[in-house]
């Protein structure tokens, strides 16, 4: 009586253990990034409760999990939620190879030096740079287009601060922007142009300044923008 007992429990938990569990969810035919240590990629899931049961090959999830609403995706792909509050992906990605990353420089001197190595590995017709924050440097001071010319004069340079709300220009990107020293300071699209002197040559800063997205005076430069003076405002 007693062996027969244990072979009742051992006949129940073998039968609960070969019926296919409910789930809210099944999704199989996937191509789905696990985002797991080797990131691995399956075909199949099942979904509980909002939260994810299995992830698995679809022979396997279908033999273990069933549900009253199954969604083939026919080869398409699954991602995981992209939970990122404030999230610039195509800037991110041309970050890593279309300008240089001037983030965490100690001086300007070091975003010089940065900038100096990017143009070796990475030449191109613009010199592009961002991430400079001269909160970071000993000289809290926005740094000015001299050293610029003089290691760039027939290179455009743009350097855009660590906000992208601000950037820095050489002579060489001005004169291909449009700007001259008849811009006006400040004009439509609450952008400003900040002059150090009031002489636009030899050791002017000329420093541009954005305070939203809403620019009516700019052009399109090697896929950047640049900002134009409306006087010398040309259609594209």
């Amino acid at each position: 009586m007693k062996n027969f007992s244990y072979a009742l429990i051992m006949l129940a938990m073998i039968s609960s253990c070969s019926q296919p569990k409910e789930v809210d969810l099944i999704i199989y035919n996937a191509k789905i990034y696990t985002v797991d240590s080797a990131f691995s990629v399956q075909s199949a899931m099942a979904i509980s409760n909002g939260k994810v049961e299995s992830v698995d090959n679809d022979k396997a999830i279908l033999s273990r999990y069933f549900s009253s609403k199954i969604i083939n995706m026919n080869g398409g792909f699954v991602y995981p939620g992209f939970i990122d509050a404030h999230s610039h992906f195509v800037g991110y990605a041309e970050g890593l190879v279309s300008r240089a990353d001037l983030v965490g420089t100690a001086s300007f001197e070091e975003v010089l030096l940065r900038l100096q190595e990017f143009e070796n590995q990475f030449p191109s017709q613009w010199l592009v740079g961002r991430g400079w924050d001269q909160n970071d440097w000993e000289k809290q001071e926005f740094p000015t287009k001299e050293r610029l010319d003089e290691l760039w004069p027939n290179k455009p340079v743009y350097l855009s601060r660590v906000d992208g709300h601000a950037a820095l220009l050489n002579s060489k990107a001005l004169q291909i922007a449009g700007i001259t020293a008849d811009c006006p300071n400040s004009y439509s699209g609450n952008s400003r142009i900040h002059k150090k002197k009031r002489s636009f040559r030899g050791r002017a800063q000329l420093f541009l300044q954005r305070f939203n997205k809403r620019l009516r005076c700019w052009i399109r430069i090697c896929r950047y923008s640049i900002f134009r003076c409306p006087a010398e405002r040309r259609s594209p």
